[in-house]
C-alpha cells in the first residue's frame, strides 16, 4: 500500500495524473518506475468537507476511465474526529438497461459494493480485490 503517488492514467506521458489519498499497486519491474493505472488494483479518497459532490465525481470518473478496479471513499465524522463511513466501489465496464436514446455520461462507472460504519462492529471485511479486514478498534503500541 503507497500514500500519495502519483498515478499517470494514460499509458505513456506524464500530463495526466491524479494523486490518491492512499492505493494498492502491483509490483512495478523497477525501482522509481512511473505508477500507471493499469498497475493500480485500488485508490481511495479521505473526503472533507472542502471535496464539493461535482469534484468528487469527476475524479471517481477519471479513475473509473482509466480502468482501476476499486474505488474506496472515506468520510469523516468531524465532530468526533474518527472515520464516520467508509464505501467501497467496484468498476463496472457494463451498463444497465437505460430507456432508448439514453447513453451513459462515462464508458465505465463505480457500483457500490460495500459501506461501513461504526454500526458494523467487526469493522470493514471485504474480499475483493483481496481479504481485506479492518477492525475498528484502536491499535495500541
Amino acid at each position: 500500500m503507497t500514500t500519495e503517488t502519483n498515478i499517470f492514467l494514460g499509458r505513456n506521458g506524464k500530463s495526466d495524473f491524479l494523486t490518491p489519498d492512499f492505493l494498492v499497486h502491483r509490483c512495478l519491474g523497477s525501482p522509481y518506475q512511473d505508477l500507471r493505472s493499469a498497475d493500480v488494483v485500488l485508490v481511495g479518497e479521505v473526503l472533507s468537507p472542502t471535496n464539493t459532490q461535482t469534484d468528487i465525481e469527476a475524479k471517481k470518473g477519471r479513475y473509473a476511465g482509466s480502468g482501476i478496479p476499486w474505488y474506496w471513499e472515506v468520510t469523516l465524522d468531524r465532530a468526533a474526529s474518527a472515520i464516520a463511513t467508509v464505501r467501497a466501489y467496484g468498476l463496472d465496464i457494463g451498463h444497465a438497461q437505460l430507456p432508448d436514446g439514453v447513453h451513459p455520461l462515462r464508458a465505465a462507472n463505480y457500483i457500490l459494493a460495500g459501506e461501513w460504519t461504526h454500526e458494523n462492529p467487526d469493522g470493514i471485511a471485504i474480499d475483493f480485490p483481496f481479504p481485506i479486514v479492518i477492525p475498528w478498534t484502536e491499535v495500541e503500541y
